[in-house]
């Protein structure tokens, strides 16, 4: 549980810089399609260069991996990073993360369907915390014009990134994370080719560069990876809960990097989300099972 607590929120706090660089690129003049492209093929080549260093082995796949590779990266990853880049360009990125955070729920009730996750006290409250939390961080989301069109994106976005989270845990079964994280990553970097020339990655001013290198490393690399661990730890649910610290992280950086204005409402919901992370551990811990138990949280039915 812990182990899986940590890659949580250290993958939702990475996570948590992706909205900030992405609207530092679209400030800077690249485009959505642009950014990511040199974003994925960047963290496909960060991510080879590590493993070589690490075990040569992790890079040779069998046709399982690159199978399930291809289906996450091309099918799902892919997909869902372009439509939550598209609808930054039509509403805030506070709306969009709004509605990319209603994904805990849905990935609960997903699990709860094909892992047989129970719906405790404790998971129960957790999601209720973190969609009020969620409500007031991004409180300013219902006060704007907004677009229906980019508010469309972003609901499909989060719908394929539940469906993700899920095919995700079903995958990792019998594999390294660190195997299936690269391939993903080279699968979607493949699915991006189709839409920008990767090659002019090379043509990039160093601003442009560092932009989509920290973008590489930090919400891609270093994110993906951990939350692969985090799901093979904890399961796809709990770690969709844990992984709720992004917003916090995202207003926090918002108001320091992009100067916007953090007011009252928005701590409490920080506090909130916080108070919804804690819940299934203070649960977990209250109600700890017998030692030598599984302690893999949403499979103890199987």
């Amino acid at each position: 549980m812990r182990k899986g607590l940590i890659f949580a929120l250290i993958s939702g706090t990475c996570y948590g810089c992706l909205s900030i660089l992405a609207k530092i690129g679209l400030r800077e003049g690249m485009g959505a399609t642009e950014m990511l492209t040199y974003r994925f093929w960047l963290a496909t080549i960060i991510m080879c260069a590590y493993l070589t260093l690490k075990d040569r082995s992790l890079i040779r796949p069998t046709i399982r991996t690159l199978v399930r590779g291809l289906i996450l990266g091309f099918g799902f990853y892919g997909l869902q990073s372009f439509l939550y880049f598209q609808s930054l360009t039509y509403i805030p990125a506070s709306t969009a993360t709004l509605i990319i955070y209603f994904y805990p729920v849905t990935v609960t009730v997903l699990s709860m369907i094909f892992f047989r996750l129970k719906a405790t006290p404790g998971v129960v409250t957790s999601l209720l915390l973190l969609v009020a939390g969620c409500v007031l961080v991004f409180y300013d989301a219902f006060v704007k014009g907004l677009s229906m069109y980019g508010i469309g994106l972003a609901v499909a976005s989060m719908i394929v990134f539940s469906v993700y989270l899920i095919t995700v845990q079903f995958f990792l079964k019998g594999e390294n994370p660190l195997r299936v994280t690269f391939y993903a990553l080279l699968a979607t970097a493949l699915f991006y080719s189709m839409l920008h020339n990767p090659l002019e990655l090379f043509a990039l001013s160093a601003r442009h560069f560092s932009v989509v290198f920290v973008l590489a490393l930090v919400p891609t690399v270093i994110a993906v990876s951990l939350l692969y661990r985090a799901i093979e730890q904890v399961g796809s649910a709990y770690t969709s809960i844990f992984s709720t610290l992004e917003p916090v992280v995202t207003v926090i950086l918002a108001a320091l990097v992009l100067g916007e204005d953090v007011v009252a409402l928005q701590v409490l919901g920080m506090l909130l989300i916080i108070a919804g992370i804690v819940a299934p551990n203070v649960e977990h811990l209250v109600f700890q099972r017998p030692a030598g138990q599984n302690h893999t949280l949403d499979t103890a039915e199987e």
